[in-house]
């Protein structure tokens, strides 16, 4: 437990954190995401979660053009598929696209209305696929904004850095609250916020942003009033 703890100090302290000096205006994605260049892994959540984060990359979607697209799904989750080839259709429609784009399917980490005494198996299942995907893969940068999943994409991405498998780097996870958390971080924004293994943690509200000391982004799936 010790030697574990050094580890995650260790990773926290060599952090290489594109936004160390300053919050950036993340609603202009052309001048925040495009220092990434290579690539960028997009945790995509059925329902709700997939439909907020289109709406935050098609408000940046010149951003994304020249990257490297890999979109991590649960198993099962049609509706984020669809969403996503929508996405990338109207990409390749508006520019000259120099990025591929690809679909990674793992287990998803809980179903909606998933006991609790089954999910560490289903946790443990998502964890132990989506280990060598992102130690092969090595984006630059993990996408997510609610799902079970992002969660566990980040500790497999904390994870490999403590073990020393990835460079730190690379697999810096940006998390950005859902739209829908108005007072109180989520369950899987509570995870990320006590086990501090995001790069960036961003929320939508100032209710919240003043609950948790985060940073406050501002409305990202709707237009500024």
């Amino acid at each position: 437990m010790t030697i574990a703890k050094a580890r995650h100090l260790d990773v926290k302290s060599k952090r290489y954190n594109r936004f160390a000096t300053g919050l950036p205006d993340v609603r202009n994605h052309d001048s925040s995401f495009d220092s990434f260049k290579h690539s960028v892994l997009i945790v995509l959540g059925s329902g709700g979660h997939t439909s907020e984060m289109f709406l935050m990359l098609q408000d940046g979607v010149d951003g994304f053009k020249s990257m490297h697209r890999h979109y991590l799904v649960s198993n099962g989750d049609t509706r984020s598929i669809t969403a996503m080839e929508h996405f990338e259709t109207e990409l390749t429609s508006k520019f000259s696209t120099s990025g591929n784009s690809y679909v990674h399917l793992v287990c998803r980490a809980r179903q909606v209305h998933q006991s609790w005494v089954s999910t560490p198996r289903t946790a443990i299942t998502s964890c132990a696929e989506i280990f060598p995907l992102l130690q092969y893969l090595r984006p630059d940068i993990i996408l997510t904004n609610g799902p079970g999943t992002g969660y566990i994409a980040g500790f497999v991405a904390h994870l490999l850095k403590m073990l020393g498998l990835v460079s730190s780097s690379k697999l810096q996870v940006l998390y950005i609250e859902s739209w829908a958390r108005v007072k109180t971080l989520s369950l899987s924004g509570k995870f990320f916020y006590h086990s501090n293994i995001a790069d960036l943690m961003l929320v939508q509200h100032e209710t919240v942003a003043q609950l948790y000391n985060l940073p406050n982004a501002g409305w990202m799936v709707a237009p500024l009033q």
